[in-house]
């Protein structure tokens, strides 16, 4: 379990990394693994959108002896900045993608800006909300993107990550480009936004092994289902502490990554007596 890409940590702290608009000038990013150490990582490559809200990056691990593991990525999304109205505008078309047809093109070509979303050298997009926001969304630049990203590296491991809004494009992008194993935090499932062509061939139990998503159960964001189908596991995590009557009627109060807590490098897990119980007794009678 001393592997990076085991440690529920590395993903959760890299979706907050993601957040940072800086990503795009920066080299480098790093995080705090839990024996305090750090952990750098190489900037391969980023994205920051202003017209529909897509931020972005991929990045792979570096040594203690200063070598990057070029081998690996981590696609790593950034979810909703509450100040961003491009944003806002996409998780609107993510809440009524079962009511309107708003799935990733299944020809990336078709999509108007194509060429400039192809381009890893194009960090920054300058095109302006809302009309960017119309045209394409988030989850076709991420597809394009993220095309481009691995193709570029031809890397041999990839994971992706993300919280939110950014979690449902990494479960996604998991599916359409099959990363070896993605783990997400309070992520909306994205099902009816794969194009038909993936839904045709898209099996669930084969999903579940390599897609992991950390929900609290009282969080109505990251409990929002979209479509007939899951994408991947949902894993609830340890509740959240109500301290007054508003917090325990805001639904949406343990939406934030600063509410998962920690054992070790793992995320703690939601325990129902009852069910484990049962499992138990099940267990005892099979044997």
């Amino acid at each position: 379990m001393d592997k990076l890409y085991n440690k529920d940590n590395t993903y959760h702290k890299l979706s907050g990394n993601s957040y940072n608009q800086n990503i795009i000038k920066s080299r480098t990013t790093k995080i705090k693994n839990n024996d305090d150490s750090i952990q750098n990582f190489k900037i391969q490559a980023s994205r920051v959108d202003k017209g529909n809200g897509f931020q972005a990056m991929a990045v792979s691990p570096i040594g203690n002896d200063g070598k990057v593991d070029n081998d690996t990525v981590y696609m790593i999304y950034a979810g909703t900045n509450p100040k961003e109205e491009a944003d806002l505008g996409t998780d609107m078309k993510l809440a009524l993608s079962s009511v309107f047809n708003n799935q990733i093109k299944s020809n990336p070509k078709d999509v108007k800006l194509y060429n400039d979303y192809k381009d890893l050298n194009n960090k920054t997009i300058d095109y302006k909300y809302p009309d960017n926001t119309a045209k394409n969304s988030q989850f076709d630049e991420a597809n394009i993107w993220t095309e481009s990203v691995l193709k570029e590296g031809n890397y041999k491991h990839v994971y992706g990550s993300g919280h939110s809004l950014g979690g449902t494009i990494a479960q996604v992008m998991a599916v359409m480009h099959n990363f070896d194993q993605t783990k997400t935090f309070s992520a909306p499932k994205g099902y009816n936004l794969l194009p038909d062509n993936v839904k045709r061939n898209f099996d669930a139990k084969k999903v579940e092994k390599k897609i992991v998503d950390y929900t609290h159960t009282s969080d109505a964001i990251g409990m929002y289902d979209l479509g007939k189908e899951k994408i991947g596991m949902n894993i609830f995590v340890e509740d959240v502490k109500r301290q007054s009557l508003i917090d325990l009627n805001n639904p949406m109060l343990a939406h934030g990554l600063k509410f998962f807590n920690f054992s070790g490098d793992n995320v703690k897990i939601k325990i129902d007596s009852d069910k484990t119980k049962a499992i138990a007794e099940k267990l005892s009678s099979d044997l």
